[in-house]
């Protein structure tokens, strides 16, 4: 792998983990070419949107993210863009706080 390739892997593993939400080193960025232009593999957690995006419109918004910004950024053309999502990003629990009618009790035994 040159220099090159791997500067322009990093960009776009950049791109897709900001549309994501989640870290650019746990994004992992494919690239070959696609009849001239460049296709693009990538891999990585998810953190569902706050306005209860879906996964499914998360990787939509990650590939025109993608297609805009990461061409963008590259100076490249790009062709085909695959997305998979792999996971929840760490830290992508939800915020909201359990209600103590919906807690559980624990019972520990103690021999």
């Amino acid at each position: 792998m040159t220099v090159a390739e791997r500067a322009l892997r990093g960009v776009l593993a950049a791109v897709a983990a900001e549309q994501l939400g989640s870290r650019a080193g746990d994004v992992d960025a494919r690239i070959h070419d696609d009849r001239g232009r460049l296709a693009v593999a990538v891999t990585g957690p998810a953190r569902p949107g706050t306005s209860g995006e879906t996964l499914i419109e998360v990787g939509r918004r990650t590939r025109e993210g993608l297609a805009a910004e990461g061409a963008r950024l590259a100076g490249v053309q790009l062709g085909a863009i695959r997305v998979r999502i792999s996971g929840l990003a760490s830290g992508a629990a939800s915020t909201t706080p359990i209600p103590a009618s919906n807690t559980i009790p624990t019972t520990r035994r103690v021999r």
